[in-house]
């Protein structure tokens, strides 16, 4: 028998309801916040990319500036304390 996600991952700390609910109150207060504004969203990838598409969609404004960013990889030549993209 294959295991739930439950059994992979353990009890989930908030619901998929949760998540949408807060997302649509973040979406509504962005709206507010910048109503008047420019506004900049940037994504860092792999880990935002649901929550960020989620959230973008909430936002009740013209469309502003979109971006996604990736940091490279580190390693033994990149200098200390820089990221790459």
């Amino acid at each position: 028998m294959v295991p739930g996600v439950e059994g992979i991952f353990g009890k989930p700390i908030v619901t998929q309801e949760e998540m949408r609910t807060r997302i649509r109150e973040l979406g509504r207060q962005i709206t507010a916040d910048y109503a008047q504004k420019d506004l900049i969203l940037i994504g860092i990838l792999k880990g935002a990319f649901a929550f960020y598409a989620d959230l973008a969609r909430a936002i009740r404004l013209p469309s502003g500036w979109i971006s996604w960013w990736s940091p490279a990889t580190r390693d033994a030549r990149s200098r200390r304390g820089r990221s790459r993209c």
